[in-house]
């Protein structure tokens, strides 16, 4: 076991049992301990030396005392009271261990490099030797050593709180947190636990009197102020702070985190890196401030630098953040030109397709054939897949057969995973298969098998990995292909449950040759295997030897049978193994709760959100998995504590972000929404942050005009809501969520005309695509699916409905736009059946399932469910 291993051992045990805890004599009050003190420069010897031992005895309740009594004008006081608190400096008391003791000895007499050896020896210690370390910390009269030792207790607080929340005995951990924040170099991480720990324990506005209160405060100190503020959710104190404090980079992260567009607009923005990413959000927050003349200027500043840029650097990079800029700024047409004279063709050809201008991207891979352009390999992929859902499969087939046939001994090409998932996204499974198989057949590149895999069982190549490994270590003479074919099989349910046994009891037998950190995955896979292949008892048994996750998976399982108090100790065990995840303690609570231990349960709960403290990143994995789970209160909690604790400007800040506005539309606060739509779409402007999709750069600022139509209808603001709507529909011509949400809202406020309007273009867009592709799959269920939420013409949105089943049978969305025709309808058998198939097609989809419950209801006017459940999968 690992260092960390055992001291989180032992801290496991101290907050999970209850100990036998036994009297003991109460420490010694002021007024004894002031008596031992004058005592010390008693004329009798012996009631001298008696007073020496009361005081050693004592321990840390003395010291302070100790420390007054070095400055008597008795010189037999000072040299005692020296004596004593020449061990208590480095942590030397009554009750520390002979061990720790040797270690402190050790440690004074070493060298440097041995001085760092002996602090992991103590840090490994557990609790006795943490308490010294922090002594030594604040001790050595090296100033590295100490910095070091701040560093190591900055970041690693977290280790010692189970402690601390076992037996409400706080007082190492407020050392730890305090040496956190103390040095030259403050450590960011031990500042976020230090406001998480007193928020939580709700002294934070004590800490805030503390640090106000010090006198010529350091800029350091106001930095920690200035972040104690922001904890308490006191965004304007905060930025009086740090602007008297002369930060201006923290200034500026809480002017944004507030949204005060006019300030940012009118400062120098010094932290931010000169070239692209400040010329962005210049330019940007003149535009939010309402200064279109100073936007203007902005970007006339940034045009001039990307053309004096040299070339390819211009292309390459300059112009892509240029068009990045104005996609942010309402720019979407010069955006694309920007990208179309700088050759950036595959996104351009993405961005095109979103807005259905589909004989303008052929053309472009057309232009690209001639100009021999180097990304021609991606745009032949991405132009198959597209012609394949608009119904030409023959010249999908075709252009994905050439791009199949380069894959071959001597190459090793980046596009390869584009070619699987393509193939795979629009049903060609076998072929996605095959070239899959012979991408790993001719590389040597071992990444090339994860990449692949994850194409190939979405959700499930963690898994999938796993049984790579033991097929082909089973059978070495496979070929790659044969190797897949059986992978495959096993996940699709070809193998009868006796075949299933049989290779998972073959496979326990293979961890002993595993890296230890893969043992886990290992474990993990077997049992998902058992699970699909309804072989409960197996699936429990390699459960019960895996680690954190398998034993959190048990505990799930347990649940599910509602064995409460079974699910409780399995969630235990799993915590003991990982005591700074938050998940299974809270696990263990909840499930306490349920066996009816109400208070133990409730206790453990309150603990699992204190175990992050500071680290966002470990609090934002735990809000996701409670949001999954449907512990929504408990993952808002978890919400707000990112955006309040983490690093100003932090990704798991925006993150946070992202799901309040999710938040704000399922309170149908449109407004809101909006504002915090745009406030992501601001941090796409750092040269280091790129959307995953490029069809975002056009679809999030598109969402943010959307929701703020709606916002300012529902606020009765119709002519502003009006130049809203334009936006979207020049931005997006084919945008039904833009309908779906104006069309029905404008006919009930009495604006007929606008509502209709709003309607017929939108229609007219896929009337269009129709005309050009009629095999085309996703046009008529476009076309369907708007009719029906816009609740018009619904004898043609059946017959487009059933063209697009007809033509893609196995897409469940099409099945689920026929379903809600035939329910308006009132043929609720049919719509039954119809939303079975979709369920069936797509079983993971939250929606589908609640529109199943909403139909089997009977009532077509009820809601249907917000397809935003499905944002937290």
């Amino acid at each position: 076991m690992s260092s960390v291993c055992r001291i989180i051992a032992v801290f496991a045990g101290a907050i999970l049992a209850c100990p036998q805890t036994y009297a003991a004599d109460p420490p010694p009050g002021k007024e004894q301990i002031a008596r031992w003190i004058e005592q010390l420069g008693d004329k009798d010897f012996e009631r001298r030396q008696e007073a020496s031992r009361r005081l050693w005895a004592a321990g840390e309740p003395a010291e302070k005392a100790l420390e007054a009594a070095v400055k008597s004008d008795d010189a037999e006081v000072r040299r005692r009271a020296g004596d004593i608190l020449a061990k208590f400096k480095w942590g030397i008391y009554p009750d520390t261990p002979k061990h720790v003791a040797d270690l402190i000895g050790r440690y004074q007499a070493a060298e440097k490099p041995a001085k760092m050896e002996l602090m992991r020896a103590l840090f490994d210690d557990g609790v006795a030797g943490c308490r010294a370390l922090v002594k030594i910390a604040t001790a050595d009269d090296d100033p590295n050593l100490r910095a070091h030792a701040l560093r190591v207790f900055g970041s690693n607080v977290p280790r010692y709180l189970p402690v601390a929340l076992a037996d409400n005995k706080f007082d190492l951990i407020e050392r730890l947190l305090d040496l956190g924040v103390e040095g030259d170099d403050l450590n960011k991480r031990g500042l976020s636990h230090y406001c998480a720990y007193w928020l939580l324990r709700g002294k934070i506005d004590e800490r805030i009197k503390e640090w106000s209160d010090k006198p010529n405060r350091t800029k350091q100190q106001s930095e920690v102020l200035a972040y104690l503020y922001r904890a308490k959710g006191d965004l304007r104190a905060a930025r009086g702070v740090a602007e008297k404090a002369d930060l201006p980079g923290l200034v500026d992260r809480l002017l944004y985190e507030k949204g005060d567009w006019k300030e940012l607009a009118t400062r120098d923005l010094v932290e931010l890196p000169t070239g692209p990413e400040r010329f962005s959000y210049r330019a940007a927050y003149r535009r939010l401030a309402g200064d279109t003349a100073g936007f203007e200027e902005g970007l006339a500043a940034f045009r001039k630098a990307v053309e004096d840029t040299p070339l390819p650097e211009r292309h390459l990079q300059s112009s892509y953040f240029l068009a990045k800029l104005l996609f942010a700024n309402d720019r979407p047409e010069e955006a694309l030109q920007v990208l179309e004279r700088s050759e950036h063709y595959a996104m351009l050809f993405e961005l095109w397709c979103a807005q259905l201008k589909y004989r303008e991207a052929f053309a472009l891979v057309d232009k690209a054939r001639k100009e021999e352009h180097k990304e021609l390999p991606l745009l032949e992929i991405l132009e198959a897949r597209q012609r394949y859902h608009l119904g030409e499969k023959d010249k999908a087939l075709a252009l994905f057969a050439r791009r199949a046939a380069e894959i071959k001994p001597g190459n090793d090409l980046s596009w390869y995973a584009d070619l699987v998932d393509a193939e795979y996204r629009v049903g060609l499974k076998d072929e996605a298969f095959a070239h899959a198989a012979a991408v790993l057949t001719i590389s040597a590149d071992a990444a090339w098998r994860w990449r692949l895999l994850a194409k190939l069982f979405p959700g499930r190549d963690r898994d999938a990995e796993v049984w790579w490994t033991i097929l082909g270590q089973r059978k070495p003479s496979l070929t790659a292909l044969a190797t897949m074919k059986e992978l495959r099989d096993l996940f699709d349910g070809k193998y009868t449950e006796k075949e299933v046994a049989a290779l998972i009891e073959e496979a326990q037998g293979t961890t002993k040759n595993l890296h230890p950190a893969l043992v886990e995955r290992h474990w993990l896979a077997l049992a998902n295997t058992a699970h699909a292949a309804k072989l409960d008892k197996l699936e429990r048994s390699c459960l019960e030897k895996g680690g954190t996750e398998t034993l959190q998976r048990l505990g799930d399982l347990l649940a599910e049978k509602k064995d409460w108090a079974h699910a409780a100790a399995a969630y235990r065990q799993a915590w003991d193994r990982a005591t700074t995840q938050p998940l299974p303690l809270l696990l263990a609570g909840k499930a306490l709760v349920q066996a009816g231990d109400e208070k133990e349960g409730k206790k453990l709960v309150e603990q699992s959100h204190w175990l992050p403290l500071g680290d966002e990143g470990i609090r934002n994995e735990f809000e996701i998995a409670l949001r999954q789970r449907g512990y929504i209160d408990d993952a808002r909690r978890e919400n707000e504590l990112i955006q309040r604790l983490g690093e100003v400007g932090s990704f798991y800040g925006a993150e946070a972000e992202l799901r309040t506005t999710i938040e704000a539309l399922r309170q149908k606060d449109y407004l809101k929404a909006a504002a915090g739509s745009e406030h992501t779409l601001l941090r796409s402007l750092k040269t280091n942050v790129h959307f995953i999709q490029n069809l975002a750069y056009l679809r999030l600022p598109t969402q943010s005009h959307c929701f703020r139509a709606r916002g300012l209808l529902d606020a009765g603001r119709f002519d502003e809501a009006q130049k809203e709507i334009a936006y979207c529909q020049k931005a997006l011509p084919g945008n039904v969520d833009l309908a779906d949400l104006l069309v029905p809202e404008l006919a009930r406020r009495g604006h007929k005309k606008e509502a209709d309007d709003l309607f017929a273009r939108t229609a007219a867009v896929y009337e269009k695509v129709i005309a050009d592709f009629p095999k085309g799959a996703d046009a008529h269920n476009s076309l369907a699916w708007l009719s029906v939420c816009c609740n018009r013409d619904l004898e043609r949105a059946l017959a487009h409905a059933q063209k697009a089943v007809e033509l893609s049978p196995a897409t469940a969305g099409h099945h689920d736009t026929l379903a809600e025709i035939y329910f308006q309808q009132g043929q609720n058998a049919q719509a039954v059946a119809e939303q079975k198939k979709a369920v069936e097609l797509d079983p993971k989809k939250v929606y589908f399932r609640k529109q199943l419950k909403r139909i089997e209801a009977g009532d077509p006017k009820a809601e249907r469910p917000s397809e935003l459940d499905d944002d937290d999968d």
